[in-house]
């Protein structure tokens, strides 16, 4: 009996390895991309109101009230930007929405965020599951996935159109995402570290395992 114990629990920790590793993947995967918008974005934008605000007191050194008037507009404007910048990464992170309307209210405002955000792109969405047939902890998980398969669909397709559907089979929730866009290498993609289209998919196929669920990326 102990040594059937022993076995169990070495059979658990050594399932457990491959997890851990795959959840410390995402979560650097997810720093990174964190990090890039705050260095390339927020960062750069607080650099030029510091440089700003430094020109508007040499004017006031010269008692240059009209220059000062110009760069305490242009401060404001500026400062305005990455207020606007900070509250996009925040959604990022975790909408509020998410939260306090639901899953299915998000959906709706990733699908319109993003074809604010590409233009050419024309998204339609299937809705067929009621909110509380979604587990709370699914639901960050269908966000993820939907944000990081938008990102993919941007960077790396000619997709003029993308079909969502989110629905109800059974006792599974199935999340499809279908654009008209090329096709790709999919074993190659995801093998590729290089790739930040593989990048994507294997976070994705993460994410998807992760829950108990099944992920799959195929060319039509």
């Amino acid at each position: 009996m102990r040594k059937r114990a022993e076995n169990d629990l070495k059979k658990s920790r050594t399932e457990l390895k491959p997890l851990s590793s795959q959840l410390m993947n995402i979560h650097e995967n997810e720093s990174k991309r964190i990090g890039a918008e705050l260095h390339d974005g927020i960062a750069q934008t607080v650099s030029t109101i510091k440089m700003r605000a430094e020109t508007a007191k040499m004017q006031i050194e010269k008692n240059d009230p009209a220059e000062v008037g110009k760069s305490l507009d242009s401060i404001i404007a500026i400062s305005q930007i990455a207020v606007e910048e900070i509250r996009r990464v925040s959604r990022n992170l975790r909408p509020a929405m998410l939260d306090n309307l639901g899953i299915l209210p998000t959906v709706s405002w990733l699908c319109r965020e993003f074809e604010k955000t590409s233009s050419k792109i024309k998204i339609r969405e299937y809705i067929d599951i009621d909110e509380k047939s979604i587990l709370d902890q699914l639901k960050i998980v269908i966000f993820r996935i939907m944000q990081e398969s938008f990102n993919n669909i941007a960077r790396h397709s000619d997709a003029s159109l993308v079909d969502l559907s989110l629905k109800q089979a059974d006792c599974r929730i199935l999340l499809t995402i279908k654009d008209n866009g090329g096709g790709f290498d999919v074993e190659r993609t995801l093998n590729s570290e290089q790739s930040g289209k593989g990048l994507g998919l294997a976070s994705m196929k993460e994410r998807a395992e992760l829950s108990g669920g099944v992920f799959h990326d195929r060319v039509c």
